[in-house]
């Protein structure tokens, strides 16, 4: 439903024969976007004052689910970082053809990229992850948000959805777990805006 209402693709299509070539990361973790409800509910209540101010980047993004829903807040600027090329360019023609979002940041992006290539933007930054790669590329990721917070100390938020392995403040010891559910993990770090 939410694809028809919104004129997108963003579904995971199991009878697809290509969904083999889908699969990424060390551990082989098939495309499975977010749905829509937990993601509109996990950005919509950030403790953050200004949307404004952050960056919001969605790992392992897929078809641009999540980016199209963080859309609809005003962050500064959203970014999708996606390896696989084919979910990266439907992501790019979801975003160009999105219908009925209330968008309220006009600065959405989809990179294919390798995760452990990815520059952090040096604004405050509100970051997801939904069990997007394996531990040892989840753990490269983490040590460069490390040094970027090191050489630009900033508020950060990292949001994990039903985290697996990750010991996100074993890597980011900066980082603080400031709320925990039963499928999701907020960590927090920088001086808090709210």
């Amino acid at each position: 439903m939410f694809d028809v209402t919104h004129n997108v693709d963003t579904r995971a299509d199991y009878s697809d024969e290509r969904l083999s070539t889908w699969w990424s990361g060390d551990n082989n973790y098939p495309y499975l976007p977010t749905r829509a409800r937990t993601a509109s509910h996990l950005v919509g209540n950030l403790p953050i004052a200004d949307y404004s101010e952050y960056t919001f980047v969605d790992f392992g993004s897929g078809k641009g689910r999540v980016l199209l829903l963080a859309a609809e807040h005003p962050f500064r600027s959203v970014h999708g970082v996606e390896v696989n090329k084919e979910l990266h360019e439907q992501a790019v023609e979801n975003i160009r053809n999105a219908r009925r979002f209330r968008r309220r940041c006009n600065d959405v992006r989809s990179y294919n990229i390798d995760a452990t290539k990815y520059d952090f933007p040096l604004t405050p930054l509100a970051l997801y992850f939904f069990n997007p790669f394996g531990r040892d590329v989840m753990k490269i990721v983490l040590e460069r948000l490390r040094a970027s917070l090191g050489q630009t100390p900033r508020d950060a938020l990292v949001m994990t959805l039903a985290p697996h392995f990750t010991d996100v403040t074993g890597i980011v010891p900066e980082l603080t777990l400031v709320r925990d559910t039963a499928s999701c993990l907020l960590y927090r770090t920088g001086t808090p805006l709210t």
